[in-house]
């Protein structure tokens, strides 16, 4: 059975109830922004809880509940999130980048003074221009070379 100890008091009222009010607090923020930023300082609350059930000197329990919010903290920004930026950025092919130097048809006139332009390629609709601005017509077989913004840069084929 713990010791839970009710006669530390911080800011007026029992310890354990401050840490208990944090503790949830900073889980009720986490689960509403989901940004990984309040999750430190319901750890270390739980932390500085369990010294207060113990009878742990108040001033151990706010040293403990610094200490550990800062150190969870400092995993996250140098070990775990360097490696999530790593997987989610990994050399993964967008939808742009599977086109590139696939063959498509014109769907809606390329023409750069009317800004139209439009092909299908690999079942897939894309707003095309052509790097030498030239007019290639519809049904007309054009490669994608490259993107601009928005734009698949695209060459007719003879």
């Amino acid at each position: 059975m713990l010791p839970l100890i009710l006669s530390q008091q911080l800011l007026g009222i029992p310890a354990w109830v401050l840490w208990l009010i944090v503790l949830v607090v900073a889980m009720a923020s986490e689960l509403l922004t989901v940004n990984m930023t309040t999750i430190w300082f319901a750890l270390g609350a739980l932390a500085a809880l369990i010294m207060s059930m113990f009878n742990v000197d108040t001033t151990l329990q706010i040293i403990a509940f610094i200490a550990v919010s800062l150190l969870g903290i400092a995993i996250f920004i140098l070990i775990v999130k360097p490696r999530l930026s790593r997987r989610l950025s990994s050399d993964r092919a967008t939808n742009a980048d599977r086109i590139v130097g696939k063959e498509g048809i014109v769907t809606v006139r390329i023409d750069p003074l009317q800004g139209t332009g439009q092909i299908l390629v690999i079942g897939q609709h894309w707003s095309a221009r052509t790097a030498d601005e030239s007019v290639i017509g519809v049904g007309e077989k054009v490669i994608v070379r490259t993107f601009q913004s928005v734009y698949a840069i695209v060459e007719k084929l003879n």
